[in-house]
């Protein structure tokens, strides 16, 4: 068995689920910071490695310890990306995601004689996307690694469109060196992968159908106009009917929402909290747009995997908005 380390920060949820926009088509950029590798290993390797023990533990801080979950979005691949240097190989190991997110896991292997340090995070110091057959409008990405030992690390990307639905859509990556350490530590090696991976995982997307009701909180109105949910997030756009300005003024940190519920069709239901920071596993990292003067777009993910296809209905602070 083989053993490896697992760097999460308490702020891990948080930084996960952070959308940067990003107005460009494609876009090259080093990474400034790196998140953690929540998600870093979702599934057994099938390339060389068993990472028994890998699954149960992210299992158990996102996926429910369930593997009924964790395949619901999950697809594996074991794609072997073209590099430029016979020093490393990358392996695409699998995807998982919904509409608008992809979370890739990937193996990089060190062929020669660089050894992989522990108490570091490796990450591409440039990294572009494209997706077929439909551009991308906008989009953000970032990354961590997990050590698994001197010669093998893995590589979790979480990519988050803008405003493009990527399922069944070919998504073409490109990245270039690889980088540890930061500021005058840092250390660049020159290399260059490039592969294509189509996004076939699973479809938990559900539309959601719009009520007549209000959602009432702090002298803010909104009513429901479009909605998607899925087993691993959710996008929603509201109407604000009453008190626009009075959403401008709240911080990251202070949402205007509070609550949001889950209704099952079996009568049980789910309860979750949209708050910075985190407090609890039950607590939701949003990020919240104004798509026009009145219309505002709420997108997150859960703490945890839902059965998206037996919700019937969602709440905002007691008041259902949305249902099946």
């Amino acid at each position: 068995m083989n053993k490896f380390n697992v760097k999460t920060p308490d702020e891990w949820k948080e930084n996960l689920f952070l959308n940067i926009e990003k107005p460009k088509k494609k876009i090259n950029f080093k990474a400034v910071a790196a998140i953690a590798a929540v998600i870093a290993v979702v599934a057994a390797s099938t390339t060389g490695f068993a990472y028994s023990q890998a699954p149960e533990y992210f299992g158990s801080m996102f996926f429910g310890n369930s593997q009924e979950n964790l395949n619901s979005i999950y697809a594996p691949k074991n794609i072997v990306f073209k590099s430029d240097s016979e020093d490393f190989t990358l392996i695409c190991e699998g995807i998982a995601g919904d509409r608008r997110s992809m979370i890739a896991v990937f193996e990089l292997k060190s062929n020669g004689e660089f050894c992989f340090d522990p108490a570091e995070t490796y990450f591409f110091g440039e990294r572009r996307v494209e997706t077929v057959p439909l551009p991308l409008n906008g989009y953000s990405i970032s990354s961590s690694s997990t050590y698994i030992d001197e010669k093998n690390v893995l590589i979790d990307l979480h990519f988050n469109s803008e405003s493009t639905n990527i399922i069944g859509d070919t998504v073409y990556l490109e990245f270039a060196d690889i980088v540890y350490g930061f500021g005058v530590d840092e250390v660049t090696i020159s290399c260059k992968f490039t592969g294509e991976i189509k996004v076939d995982y699973p479809n938990t997307v559900v539309r959601l159908s719009k009520t007549d009701e209000k959602a009432l909180t702090e002298g803010i109105s909104l009513t429901a106009k479009k909605a998607w949910i899925s087993n691993l997030g959710f996008e929603f756009e509201l109407k604000v009917t009453d008190g626009a300005d009075k959403i401008l003024s709240f911080q990251d940190h202070d949402l205007f929402l509070d609550k949001m519920t889950l209704a099952y069709a079996d009568g049980t239901s789910e309860e979750f909290i949209m708050r910075m920071p985190m407090q609890s596993d039950r607590d939701i990292i949003v990020s919240s747009t104004f798509k026009d003067e009145k219309t505002i777009r709420i997108r997150g993910k859960f703490p945890n995997l839902v059965n998206s296809s037996k919700v019937v209905s969602v709440a905002f602070n007691d008041s259902v908005l949305f249902v099946v």
